[in-house]
């Protein structure tokens, strides 16, 4: 049993730094520009979004919440391509 949780939790820890790498990568596709452009456009445009629609933004952008509430802080993990697909959206629809 204490085998399979060692093989366990090393498996984890692979999963865990695969996806920080994987993150890291994707990440550093998105350009500064890009990233100005969604979020300039996004914050007036946020009031007059149905909450469905703020729903679907919110599962684009932000991949986890986590919440320690005895060391009373909050970690916010977002989708690593989140914001270009923001982005890619925003000027889809600018364009006339």
């Amino acid at each position: 049993m204490a085998q399979l949780e060692d093989e366990a939790a090393m498996l984890a820890t692979r999963r865990d730094g695969v996806a920080t790498e994987r993150q890291s990568a994707v990440a550093s596709n998105l350009s500064q520009e890009d990233l100005t452009a969604a979020l300039g456009q996004f914050d007036p445009a946020w009031d007059a979004l149905y909450p469905a629609e703020q729903a679907r933004i919110v599962e684009l952008l932000i991949d986890q919440v986590e919440i320690d509430s005895q060391a009373g802080m909050l970690t916010v993990t977002f989708h690593p391509t989140g914001f270009k697909a923001l982005a890619a959206e925003v000027a889809r629809e600018a364009r006339p």
